[in-house]
């Protein structure tokens, strides 16, 4: 949750929400943040913009792997500020697994230091998901991240594990992979 940028307890007063997004408050020495229900069961993992971490940002993108819910079997965009949400689903014989968010680079800014367009949810999602029929294939999903449309798959032949922990990084200034 991005908070105030001055953490220093003597210039932040009791009891002043300190979260355009949710609730946290100064008590004393500490900083208690309180939870807030967005949208309701069924949703986890929720992949950022990496560039907009700790900071205030509008927008998560949370899968539904399994149970019963609403948003089972899909990957749904969040926005914090409205509460609004946009479920995606391939169909409903699949598990959906964490997505990973990675912001669309900006030609103009290829060989900058910001290396990514200023909208928040300009990007795109990788969505690994899981078919529960047998006789039919897992693929992995790539997703505009602002319109939550399909942009492109790839099918796999094996069976996918519904996870991709891990990071994604851009291609070096001499077009060579970074690998983590």
């Amino acid at each position: 949750m991005p908070i105030v940028e001055s953490l220093n307890p003597k210039e932040i007063p009791e009891n002043t929400n300190l979260s355009p997004l949710g609730r946290a408050e100064r008590h004393g020495k500490q900083i208690v943040v309180y939870p807030e229900i967005m949208v309701g069961k069924g949703l986890e993992m929720v992949a950022l913009n990496p560039r907009h971490l700790g900071y205030y940002y509008e927008f998560g993108y949370a899968a539904s792997m399994t149970g019963r819910s609403f948003f089972e079997g899909s990957c749904t965009k969040i926005n914090f500020r409205t509460k609004e949400v946009e479920v995606w689903r391939p169909n409903k014989h699949t598990i959906v697994g964490e997505c990973a968010f990675i912001p669309r680079m900006n030609r103009a800014q290829h060989n900058t230091a910001a290396r990514c367009t200023e909208d928040e949810d300009d990007g795109y999602l990788i969505v690994p998901t899981l078919d529960l029929r047998d006789e039919y294939p897992d693929y992995i999903y790539f997703l505009n991240a602002k319109t939550m449309e399909e942009v492109g798959r790839v099918k796999f032949d094996v069976r996918l594990i519904p996870s991709l922990h891990g990071h994604y990084l851009p291609a070096d200034t001499n077009n060579n992979t970074i690998s983590s």
